[in-house]
């Protein structure tokens, strides 16, 4: 006879930090997100030994949705994701939000000179974007892609 594998309940609620979701989408989708304007559409769990284990802040995490196929496989259609708004300095090769205008996207990008691109996995299908800074160019770094959550039904 095995002996029953037994689960422990959480026990400290009082630990788990509730992180903003806003219903909006990256890469097809339209619509700023602007949150100081915008209250969020409902509320994640997670816990702070994840957060601390992965030296994120609550204060500075928001969950958005993926929408396409411009970076699949990395991303999905339909992907959660969490974003890291205190990570605004693009580094080479990291997973952004961007915003360009009133379009939200989700790209690896690259620093070029006087300017950044954007990169879409999907290669075969989309090319990338080089984004020139000056002052004309309604562009922002919401955050950089921090986790991804999929179903897997």
């Amino acid at each position: 006879d095995e002996p029953k594998q037994q689960f422990s309940s959480v026990k400290n609620v009082e630990s788990e930090e509730k992180v903003p979701f806003y219903n909006a989408f990256a890469s097809a989708g339209f619509g700023a997100i602007n949150t100081d304007v915008y209250k969020p559409d409902d509320y994640i769990g997670l816990s702070q030994q994840w957060l601390t284990q992965r030296g994120l802040n609550r204060n500075g995490l928001m969950f958005i949705m993926a929408s396409g196929d411009s970076m699949y496989p990395t991303i999905n259609d339909g992907d959660m994701l969490l974003i890291n708004r205190n990570a605004t300095t693009p580094r080479d090769g990291k997973i952004y939000v961007v915003r360009s205008g009133e379009q939200l996207w989700v790209k690896r990008v690259q620093g070029i000179i006087n300017g950044i691109r954007l990169i879409s996995v999907n290669k075969a299908t989309y090319s990338s974007i080089d984004a020139y800074f000056d002052e004309s160019l309604d562009f922002e770094v919401i955050g950089q892609v921090v986790f991804i959550g999929r179903d897997t039904i």
